[in-house]
């Protein structure tokens, strides 16, 4: 079914770093089929393995994308962004639901590095 999904992540929690005083600055990139948006960095700055959004990313959804790609990214000042997870998001979960609300366990080349909370929600085209 056509229409927009929107994105609304709302806290994430890390995993336990291997320096304790680092401070990662993360960032949600989202993707479905060709299109794809991002959040702006966490607004929470005092804490290094958590973070808080307040942004909705909308991107438009075709009829046959079963599923939304979803990077956590780390910003650094040399414009080489890592990687810090990703799940994927069911699709047709959220379609049957119209809006669902849960954490999302993010991976880092197989081993879980944290969790996303976000509400993603079916908008209907107009």
């Amino acid at each position: 079914m056509p229409g927009f999904i929107a994105f609304t992540p709302i806290e994430a929690k890390f995993a336990t770093d291997k320096d304790p005083e680092a401070k990662i600055d993360p960032y949600c990139k989202f993707k479905i089929g060709w299109h794809s948006g991002k959040t702006n960095v966490s607004t929470l700055k005092e804490e290094s393995l958590q973070a808080k959004w307040a942004d909705v990313v909308t991107l438009e959804r075709n009829h046959d994308e079963s599923f939304a790609k979803l990077k956590v990214k780390d910003k650094t000042a040399l414009g080489f962004d890592g990687v810090i997870g990703q799940p994927k998001i069911d699709l047709e979960l959220v379609m049957a639901n119209k809006k669902i609300a849960q954490w999302y366990t993010i991976y880092n080349k197989d081993k879980p590095t944290g969790e996303v909370f976000m509400s993603v929600e079916y908008v209907p085209p107009m």
